[in-house]
């Protein structure tokens, strides 16, 4: 997983930057923030394994990623961007790698944490369904 330099929450205001949470409030976003560890990664870091058992969600803070699938690249990912939320909504199995291109930052949300998300911030969870059904 990721190398984690100190574990930290991220800063609520931090969060509004990212397309899908900047709607929520501010008392939301705290809350929210209370739910993410903030994670440093190496370029090179494989974080997350293509058919592994994982329930994690990131949202891309710092860095590029590449995601993978049977060695083939089908995305790049960058700062504000969201990935890991298919295993949530399918199997738990990761559908591809995902790889750090440069050095970065993660914020981690992890399946608890994720379905109290669900439940008490649905319109979050809506916009995270929606972008699955985009993603398949």
């Amino acid at each position: 997983m990721c190398a984690v330099s100190s574990i930290s929450h991220p800063d609520p205001d931090r969060l509004a930057l990212v397309s899908l949470f900047g709607g929520l409030s501010v008392h939301d976003r705290t809350r929210l923030a209370s739910w993410m560890e903030v994670e440093d990664f190496d370029a090179g870091r494989r974080l997350t394994v293509q058919g592994a058992f994982d329930y994690a969600f990131f949202v891309l803070e710092q860095g590029r990623v590449r995601v993978e699938q049977g060695g083939e690249t089908i995305a790049s990912l960058g700062p504000g961007d969201v990935f890991g939320e298919l295993a949530f909504f399918g199997d738990g199995r990761r559908n591809a790698d995902v790889v750090a291109e440069t050095a970065g930052r993660v914020l981690v949300m992890f399946g608890t944490r994720f379905r109290e998300m669900q439940a008490s911030m649905p319109e979050v969870a809506a916009q995270l369904r929606d972008l699955v059904g985009k993603r398949r």
